[in-house]
C-alpha cells in the first residue's frame, strides 16, 4: 500500500498547490481537479492492494507456517511495489498522465483481486470445488472502482465545463 499512499499524498499536495484561491489563473482548476481524481484512484489502488494481499494471507496462513507466510507477504508486497513503480515510470514520464496511470493500476489490481478470489475460493470446509464468489467481487472490487469512476466522470465533465467557459468557445453547430 506504500506506493498508493505516497501517490495519494503527492497528488493531493500538487492539487492543493495548483488550486487558485484568488481567481488569478482560470485554467489551473482543471489540472487541480485531475490531480485530485488521481489521488482518489490512488486510494482505490491502495485498497485493492490491501484486499489482494489480505485474501492471499488468509490462504497462506491456512496452508503454510507463520515464517513462510511472512516471507510470502513480504514478497507479494515487493512485487506490488515493483509493478506499480514500473507502470508509473513507463506510462507517466514527467508525471503528465497521473490519472491515466492510477486508473490502469486500479484495473490491474481489480483483475488480481478476481484471480485471488478464485484461488482462495476452496478454503470453505463445506465444498472443495473452486468457484468465483460474485458477491465478494461485486462488493469489494467493483463498488470502489465504480464509485471512483463515477466521481472521475463528474470531475471530468466539470473540467470540460470550466475549459469551455475559460476559453469562451461559442456554441456553434458544425
Amino acid at each position: 500500500m506504500l506506493p498508493s499512499f505516497l501517490g495519494m499524498w503527492e497528488c493531493f499536495y500538487q492539487a492543493w498547490e495548483l488550486f487558485d484561491f484568488e481567481g488569478n489563473r482560470p485554467i489551473s482548476s482543471v489540472r487541480s481537479s485531475e490531480l485530485f481524481m488521481a489521488g482518489v484512484w490512488c486510494i482505490v489502488s491502495g485498497y485493492l492492494s490491501y484486499a489482494v494481499l489480505d485474501g492471499l494471507m488468509v490462504r497462506w496462513i491456512v496452508t503454510y507456517s507463520t515464517p513462510a507466510t511472512i516471507v510470502r507477504m513480504f514478497s507479494g508486497a515487493c512485487l506490488n511495489i515493483a509493478m506499480i513503480q514500473a507502470i508509473y515510470s513507463v506510462m507517466s514520464p514527467g508525471q503528465a498522465y497521473l490519472l491515466h496511470v492510477w486508473i490502469f493500476i486500479s484495473c490491474i489490481l481489480t483483475v488480481a483481486y478476481i484471480i485471488q478470489n478464485f484461488v482462495t475460493s476452496n478454503l470453505a470446509l463445506e465444498h472443495k470445488s473452486r468457484s468465483v464468489d460474485l458477491y465478494n467481487i461485486a462488493v469489494f472490487a467493483v463498488v470502489p472502482v465504480g464509485i471512483a469512476s463515477f466521481l472521475t466522470m463528474i470531475s471530468l465533465l466539470w473540467s470540460l465545463m470550466i475549459l469551455r467557459i475559460d476559453l469562451e468557445i461559442p456554441d456553434r453547430v458544425f
